[in-house]
């Protein structure tokens, strides 16, 4: 067996393609999972970036999870088994023995009734890998709990600085490879979630500017950053 530390631990979309095609084959001869194919998951964070958003050219693993009311009384039997066929998978191809995990079902417990997130991630119809044994689906992209995370983080940094905060600290939390601008109406509807929870702005407003150079949107802060949906003027 390879050593742990010399496996490979990013994927690129050529990658979780081979481990995706080579688990559908495990799924497929499985008498645990077999009788349940196609087995369904829901995967979010890099893996999305990297499979279907294009964003990102490899991510570390893929994390998923299933939905537990589909498999009843026999959902760990089933989690169990996937997983084990996730660890056989990593052995055969030097994969990282997480390659594929589960560990954001833990996230599920904050949530009052995870099988929404799943059904509604479903009807979304964003499926990113599919065969007549595994099909696996993006989260849903608008989540209330996305918000409260955001509305927890920017209230924490605003304390902590005590002053309004440059919009582009946005920025930071982006780890994809392409960081597209934050726009006004992003920065604006957090500042209202925050304000209803502190009573404060975090970040500063911003107008509209307009130049030889293109559209600009001016934040109070003193900083331009360039919209790229509208042409330089030619008349100036």
């Amino acid at each position: 067996m390879p050593r742990r530390d010399l496996r490979r631990n990013t994927f690129d979309l050529n990658a979780f393609m081979i481990g995706l095609r080579y688990l559908s084959r495990q799924i497929e001869n499985s008498p645990i999972l077999a009788p349940y194919r196609p087995i369904e998951l829901i995967s979010c964070g890099g893996f999305v970036s990297t499979m279907y958003l294009r964003n990102r050219t490899s991510t570390h693993d893929l994390d998923f999870f299933l939905n537990e009311r589909t498999y009843g009384r026999h959902y760990e039997a089933v989690r169990r088994e996937l997983l084990f066929l996730v660890d056989r998978v990593a052995n055969v191809l030097n994969y990282s023995s997480d390659w594929a995990n589960d560990e954001v079902k833990f996230y599920l417990t904050l949530l009052n009734d995870p099988e929404i997130l799943f059904v509604e991630s479903k009807r979304q119809m964003r499926p990113i890998y599919q065969n007549l044994d595994l099909k696996i689906y993006a989260v849903k992209w608008e989540w209330p709990q996305d918000w409260l995370d955001c509305v927890s983080i920017a209230t924490l940094l605003y304390n902590r600085e005590g002053v309004q905060m440059s919009p582009s600290l946005l920025r930071r939390y982006d780890h994809t490879d392409l960081e597209t601008p934050v726009r006004p109406y992003m920065v604006a509807e957090l500042n209202r979630r925050v304000r209803q929870r502190i009573g404060r702005d975090p970040f500063p407003g911003s107008t509209w500017v307009y130049t030889r150079r293109g559209f600009h949107y001016q934040w109070l802060t003193g900083e331009s950053i360039p919209h790229n949906l509208w042409p330089p003027k030619e008349d100036e």
